[in-house]
C-alpha cells in the first residue's frame, strides 16, 4: 500500500523495528505531537509500542496491511 508519504518520505516498517528505536510522528495523530521523537518499547505481550498522550500507542494499529506504519518515520532511516 503506502510506502511513503506524498513528499516521498518513507514510512517506518513494523518488521524493521525493535525496542530502543526512535520514531517521528507526522501531524495526523491526536495523541502524538508532530515531529516529537518517541522511543519504541515492547509490552510483555510482545507488541511494539510508543508512549502517547492517551497512554500507549500500539504500533501494529498503524500497519497499512503491508507492514508500513502510516504516519510514523524512523528517526534514523535504515
Amino acid at each position: 500500500m503506502a510506502e511513503a508519504d506524498i513528499d516521498g518520505r518513507a514510512y517506518a516498517r513494523l518488521d524493521d523495528l525493535q525496542p530502543g528505536d526512535t520514531l517521528i510522528p507526522d501531524g495526523g495523530f491526536d495523541c502524538l505531537a508532530e515531529g516529537q521523537p518517541r522511543r519504541v518499547w515492547r509490552r510483555e505481550s510482545g507488541e511494539l509500542c510508543i508512549d502517547c498522550r492517551s497512554g500507549v500507542h500500539v504500533l501494529a494499529g498503524q500497519d497499512d496491511g503491508d507492514g508500513f506504519l502510516v504516519g510514523l518515520y524512523r528517526a534514523d532511516p535504515a
